[in-house]
């Protein structure tokens, strides 16, 4: 299925494609919980949820933002990436940069006045729990994409170049 966004001049110009590892690593967490399941990522997953039997991960902090009967999570999580490169340091220390203000906002939106209890802790102090979860994901990464990641980092690669390719030729 095919997806429109109409953007004006101003949108377009502001327009970066980018990669970045914290954005996999949450949409990797969102799988494994049973969110977004895509069947190019069984085999990912299997060996994901072995790993995680011998050794779970903790995700005190994060696993309530992510998984939840809302359809979205806040944005907080998924920081625009810094850069084209952007390693996971980069992503997380971008995710702890976030403002009190923002943390709050995106946690009203997401969950509106029913926030649970992660996010009213979140919401109560939020440069300490953006450092426990900035923690919880980077471990997260370290132990589900890492192995990985010079595999997905090429097959993101050349979706970038493939769609920037047909941005340019006005497709």
């Amino acid at each position: 299925m095919a997806l429109t966004v109409d953007v004006g001049v101003t949108e377009l110009a502001a327009t970066r494609f980018a990669i970045s590892p914290l954005s996999e690593t949450v949409a990797g967490l969102q799988q494994l919980a049973g969110q977004d399941r895509n069947t190019a990522h069984l085999r990912w997953l299997r060996w994901a949820k072995d790993e995680l039997i011998h050794e779970p991960l903790d995700l005190t902090y994060t696993r309530a933002l992510l998984v939840s009967d809302r359809p979205n999570w806040p944005e907080f999580l998924v920081p625009a990436p810094t850069g084209p490169g952007a390693s996971i340091d980069d992503d997380v220390a971008a995710l702890q940069r976030t403002t009190d203000r923002q943390v709050r906002s995106s946690l009203r939106r997401v969950f509106g006045d029913a926030l649970p209890d992660a996010a009213v802790a979140l919401a109560d102090r939020p440069e300490s729990g953006l450092m426990a979860i900035g923690n919880e994901l980077r471990m997260s990464y370290e132990r589900l994409i890492a192995p990985h990641w010079p595999r997905i980092r090429a097959v993101l690669e050349a979706d970038v170049s493939h769609r920037a390719r047909r941005l340019a030729l006005g497709e």
